[in-house]
C-alpha cells in the first residue's frame, strides 16, 4: 500500500498560480536588473536553464494538485479481483521524476479490508510503473542505444538534471523491448513490385558467456580444455570455450541503380573520385537472438520473407559470410519451402574460414590459385 502524502495539503489554484507568477517575474528580473548588467550569455543561459526548469517543475506541479483537487468521489468501485471498494481516502501520494524533477501525485484511494488499494486516477493520467515519466524513459531509451548506458546517465543529467542508475536504466530498456516480438508481426508487410530482389543476411557474433549460460557443448569443451601453451595467450588452434554464438539478420528490399555499375566504375575509379550509385536496402528488419539456435533464427527470416513474398515470385538472395553451417541451414530452408535462393558470399570475409580450404572447387570458389 502507498503512503500518505506528508506536509501541508495544497494550496487553492489562485494561490498556487500567483506563486507561479511571482517567480517567472522574478526569474526574469534578477536577470535584467543592475546587478546582472555584466552576466555573460552563457551564465543568462545556465541561469534560464536551471530556475526555468525548477518553474516547469513548479507549473506541471500545480496542474497535478489543481486535478486532484478536483476529483470526484465515487460511491463505490469494484476491482478486477470482484471485491467493492466501500471507503475512500484523499491524501496518497506517490512520486514520479518528470523532465523538470520530481513532482507529487495526489489522488484518492478506495479501499477494503483484505484487498489492495485502487486508484482510478493512476488510470487517467497513464502513470508509468516505474517512478520515471514516459518522456524520461524514451529519453534514456534513445540516448542508450545512440551510445553506452554511461553516455545515457551524462545526458539525462545534462538535459534534465535527472540522475538514473545504471541497473535502471537496464530495466527501462528491457522493458521497452519487450513488445518488440509481437510488434513487427502486427504489421502488414512491406508492399514491394514484384521485380525487385528480396534479400536475407544471417552472420553470427560469438559473445563470451558465464559458465551456466554456455550450450552443452561449449561447456564441455571448456572443462577439457587443455593447458594454454603461452600462459595467457592462446596457441594455434585453441579456443577459450567460453563464448555461445548470437546469430543476426536482416531482410530488406533491394532498389537497384537507375543505370547499372561496370567492375571498371567501381574497381577502376580514381582516388577521390565519388562512386556510382549502387543498389538500396530498403524496407529493412532485423533480428537477434542468444538464446534460441543459429536455425531457428534463420527460419524466423525465411518467415519475415515470406510474409512479403508469399507466392515467392520475386528473386531472393541471400548474403553470408563464408559459414558454412549457416550455408546449409539456409538450403535446407530454401528445399524445405521450396524457394529458389540465390547465395552470395563474402569472399574477403570467407578467406578467414578455415572450413573454406577443405570446400571442392575451392579455388574457382575464392577466385584464386591454391
Amino acid at each position: 500500500m502507498e503512503g500518505y502524502a506528508a506536509g501541508r495539503p495544497a494550496a487553492s489554484a489562485d494561490a498556487g498560480r500567483k506563486v507561479l507568477v511571482g517567480e517567472l517575474i522574478g526569474l526574469v528580473g534578477g536577470l535584467t536588473g543592475a546587478a546582472a548588467g555584466q552576466m555573460s550569455f552563457d551564465e543568462i543561459e545556465q541561469q534560464v536553464m536551471v530556475r526555468g526548469r525548477e518553474l516547469l517543475r513548479m507549473v506541471t506541479q500545480q496542474v497535478l494538485d489543481e486535478r486532484a483537487a478536483g476529483e470526484q468521489r465515487r460511491a463505490q468501485v469494484t476491482g478486477a479481483d470482484g471485491i467493492v471498494r466501500t471507503r475512500v481516502e484523499r491524501g496518497h501520494a506517490r512520486t514520479v521524476v518528470t523532465w523538470f524533477g520530481p513532482v507529487v501525485v495526489r489522488r484518492l484511494a478506495y479501499r477494503a479490508p483484505g484487498a489492495g488499494n485502487l486508484y482510478l486516477a493512476d488510470a487517467v493520467l497513464g502513470l508509468p510503473v516505474r517512478r520515471y515519466s514516459w518522456a524520461v524513459q524514451r529519453a534514456a531509451v534513445r540516448y542508450a542505444l545512440a551510445g553506452s548506458y554511461a553516455q545515457a546517465q551524462l545526458w539525462l543529467q545534462d538535459l534534465t538534471g535527472v540522475s538514473i542508475g545504471k541497473q535502471q536504466l537496464e530495466q527501462i530498456l528491457a522493458e521497452a523491448a519487450r513488445d518488440a516480438p509481437g510488434f513487427y508481426p502486427s504489421r502488414p508487410a512491406a508492399c514491394c513490385p514484384a521485380g525487385l530482389p528480396l534479400a536475407i543476411s544471417a552472420d553470427g557474433k560469438g559473445v563470451a558467456m558465464r559458465p551456466g549460460a554456455r550450450r552443452a557443448e561449449t561447456a564441455r569443451k571448456a572443462r577439457r580444455r587443455a593447458p594454454q601453451a603461452f600462459g595467457n595467450r592462446l596457441g594455434t588452434g585453441q579456443k577459450a570455450g567460453q563464448k555461445r554464438i548470437a546469430e543476426t539478420g536482416a531482410v530488406f528490399d533491394v532498389r537497384p541503380p537507375d543505370q547499372p555499375r561496370t567492375p571498371e566504375q567501381i574497381l577502376g575509379r580514381a582516388p577521390g573520385q565519388p562512386a556510382p550509385d549502387g543498389p538500396e536496402a530498403v524496407n529493412r528488419w532485423y533480428t537477434a537472438d542468444i538464446t534460441a539456435t543459429r536455425a531457428e533464427t534463420i527460419s524466423a527470416l525465411f518467415d519475415q520473407a515470406e510474409r512479403r513474398d508469399p507466392g515467392h515470385a520475386r528473386p531472393w538472395i541471400a548474403l553470408v559470410d563464408g559459414d558454412r553451417h549457416q550455408i546449409q541451414v539456409i538450403r535446407g530452408q530454401a528445399a524445405a519451402r521450396g524457394i529458389t535462393v540465390t547465395i552470395l558470399v563474402d569472399l574477403c570475409r570467407a578467406r578467414n574460414y578455415a572450413d573454406c580450404r577443405r570446400w571442392p572447387g575451392r579455388e574457382a570458389w575464392l577466385g584464386r590459385a591454391s
